[in-house]
């Protein structure tokens, strides 16, 4: 019973958070101005938790060869039961 507590314990903290950022993802920054940068493209997740929001903004945009994203849109959203936050990004290459 104990050890299956503790496995139970372990799967449900290790499983909610937010995976580690690589190195490249870590220097992506959300910006609001974009005048001096160069537009790569839009992309759009979803996400259960608002915590989770920036890693994967800042994931998509290191897969495109950006640097920084701008938030178009976020919302909530009922889908199935399950709470989504849904968001569009534009990404860009500033540096």
């Amino acid at each position: 019973m104990k050890k299956t507590f503790c496995l139970l314990f372990v799967l449900v903290f290790t499983g909610c958070a937010t995976p580690q950022m690589t190195p490249e993802q870590q220097n992506i920054t959300r910006i609001s101005e974009t005048d001096d940068c160069k537009f790569i493209k839009t992309a759009y997740f979803e996400v259960s938790h608002p915590s989770k929001k920036h890693y994967y903004a800042a994931k998509m945009t290191a897969n495109a060869g950006g640097d920084a994203y701008k938030t178009l849109t976020s919302a909530k959203d009922m889908a199935v039961g399950v709470k989504m936050a849904t968001t569009n990004i534009a990404i860009y290459k500033c540096k």
